[in-house]
């Protein structure tokens, strides 16, 4: 391996150091041997009292006084020399890591400072055109390029994730504990290699940018292989445990259902059927092939049939509720103002039943042009007025700036997309 050029952390390091020889010096004072020695500047050993019944502790030790044990005697430029001799002298296997990661790290911000201009060379009256914008990109692509071979040393040195082990020091957990933790140990790392090893294989997929039919049939059936690989290596227990926390489905269904508040059993029964619909449309797109289309439309009604029959009516009304990203917007507002769910199912209504009368006017051929304004007008005011019953003014000032836009849009000629529905069935986003 070559090995990169080390700094010194004396500080930490020696003071490892120094632990080991004070209690080395402890341990061998509490054998109490009875020792004759010679010039105490020219001896090289200790001899010791011989070993007897009363007295079974007595061992020889070996005190070298010309050559006192130092740093230099620890220290190398070479980091697998340096981590042997850390590790000959006694020094704890995590105050090594320490001492290492400290060390690389100070080594490679020295490496990704000399990206950066000096602040003393700051060009001040330097615009952000398109070639100042180029050198940062060009600039926080080579950084990330030293981070990854940061993190590969000391994968290589430790046997450790970096980023791992700055979690692991902060107290908190990483994600890979989140979504790995309930396999073992030997486990983990099987399955993170099996996941990178098809990852990268669908990436190759797609170097060039083109999505043609051909590669997205190579990609559906790499996916089915590495879902085959994962069950044979998990079983089929651990394997449901890995989709609940991996899965793209499972992760769309935590962004999605923040407004259904579902149980533990709620979720693995909507799951399982969301899963089956997503594995065989997630990657399709609407509006390619009316066929396609019309099989895709009948697979939703399929899955809400599915749904209202595992939830029951009230339950699937809520959750069809919380697949309206208009509602979520409200729950969150509500939630930011520690109002009630109600409230927000009520600011949710005002502003369905102010977006259809808004469509209703627009496509209302009687009117002018002047009474269709004033009637938008009014429409607008309207649903001010029962914001303000609802929330009260205090709280509606704020939330006409927060979330509050669609108003705006209330009173506008233009065509209303009601860009905060974004619901549907929420498994359209790739991803394992």
């Amino acid at each position: 391996m070559k090995m990169v050029p080390k700094t010194k952390i004396i500080l930490i390091a020696s003071f490892c150091l120094n632990a080991v020889l004070a209690a080395a010096w402890f341990a061998n004072r509490s054998n109490d041997p009875v020792v004759a020695q010679s010039d105490p500047d020219t001896a090289t050993t200790a001899t010791p009292a011989k070993k007897t019944p009363d007295n079974p502790r007595v061992e020889t030790v070996l005190v070298d006084r010309e050559r006192p044990m130092d740093w230099t005697s620890v220290e190398s430029a070479d980091y697998l020399e340096y981590i042997a001799n850390l590790r000959a002298v006694g020094c704890p296997e995590e105050t090594v890591r320490d001492i290492i990661i400290a060390d690389v790290n100070k080594l490679y911000a020295s490496k990704i400072a000399a990206l950066y201009p000096a602040p003393k060379d700051f060009k001040f009256w330097r615009v952000e055109d398109r070639l100042a914008r180029n050198e940062d990109r060009e600039r926080d692509a080579k950084r990330r390029e030293l981070g990854e071979e940061k993190r590969l040393l000391i994968r290589e040195l430790l046997g450790i994730d970096y980023d791992e082990e700055l979690a692991r020091l902060s107290g908190r957990p990483t994600e890979d504990d989140l979504r790995y933790g309930f396999l073992s140990p030997e486990k983990q790392e099987q399955t993170k290699a099996l996941r990178e090893k098809y990852r990268a294989m669908e990436r190759a997929l797609f170097t060039d940018g083109n999505l043609t039919s051909e590669n997205r049939a190579k990609f559906m059936a790499l996916r089915a292989e590495g879902d085959a690989a994962l069950v044979a290596l998990l079983g089929p227990a651990d394997y449901e445990q890995y989709q609940f926390r991996n899965s793209s489905t499972a992760r769309n269904m935590r962004e999605n259902l923040t407004g259904f508040q579902p149980t533990e059993e709620e979720f693995k029964q909507i799951f399982q059927v969301r899963k089956a619909y997503d594995d065989l449309y997630a990657s399709s797109r609407d509006g390619r092939d009316a066929a396609a289309d019309q099989e895709r439309k009948a697979a939703q009604q399929k899955l809400e049939d599915q749904l209202k029959s595992v939830l029951g009516v009230d339950r699937f009304n809520d959750y069809q509720l919380s697949q309206d990203g208009r509602f979520r917007e409200s729950l969150d507002f509500a939630q930011r103002y520690n109002l009630p769910r109600e409230t927000a199912a009520t600011v949710y209504q005002v502003r369905i039943a102010s977006e259809h009368e808004r469509k209703r006017i627009q496509n209302d051929a009687s009117l002018t042009a002047e009474a269709r304004t004033a009637a938008l007008a009014g429409l607008s005011q309207d649903a001010r007025a029962a914001l303000g019953q609802t929330l009260g003014q205090d709280v509606l000032a704020n939330y006409i700036p927060r979330a509050g836009g669609w108003l705006n849009q209330i009173s506008s000629q233009g065509n209303s997309t009601d860009r905060g529905n974004r619901g549907g069935d929420g498994g359209r986003r790739n991803g394992r």
